[in-house]
């Protein structure tokens, strides 16, 4: 695995592109199925565009985490793929390597509320966004979750790449 062009594959298409198609269709999916029978989407409140956002921002990496970091163990374990010759000891990546599964996936959806979710919800916010429509919104939490997993599916797996000697 340590050809240019299938890592470059790997990162771009696997864990990145595919990994936006699926939870667009996904989180667009279960954005209709609870609000299917809204007309609206307040900004702020109880089932709200916040709440939903910031969920998603926690939810969306810890479960990729915990899913895409065992498939990864599984496919290096069956010869499928080759893991990283060595972790960073210091950094960031050193750190979250050194992590479980789930501490992993937390501190990303962590940073992800963060970085993303934040800066998102203010820009909604000074654009004067009360509401969305229904449909607005269904296409509103695709996008969203889509480009979410786009970012954060490539860290995963980089992560799941590391060698787990150094796992905690």
């Amino acid at each position: 695995m340590a050809h240019a062009a299938t890592l470059r594959r790997f990162f771009l298409v696997d864990q990145s592109l595919v990994p936006f198609g699926i939870n667009f269709v996904l989180n667009g999916a279960i954005a209709y199925a609870i609000n299917r029978n809204a007309t609206s989407i307040p900004f702020a409140g109880q089932s709200s565009i916040v709440g939903d956002t910031v969920i998603t921002s926690f939810l969306l990496p810890f479960i990729t985490c915990l899913i895409v970091t065992a498939l990864i163990q599984k496919q290096i374990s069956g010869g499928k793929l080759g893991a990283f010759a060595s972790v960073p000891d210091a950094g960031l990546g050193g750190f979250l390597a050194a992590r479980g599964n789930a501490l992993r996936g937390a501190l990303i959806g962590i940073a992800a509320i963060a970085l993303v979710a934040v800066p998102t919800l203010l820009a909604l916010g000074a654009l004067g966004v009360d509401e969305l429509a229904r449909d607005a919104f269904l296409w509103f939490k695709a996008a969203y979750a889509g480009a979410l997993a786009a970012l954060v599916q490539p860290l995963i797996a980089w992560l799941a790449l590391m060698p787990r000697a150094s796992a905690a």
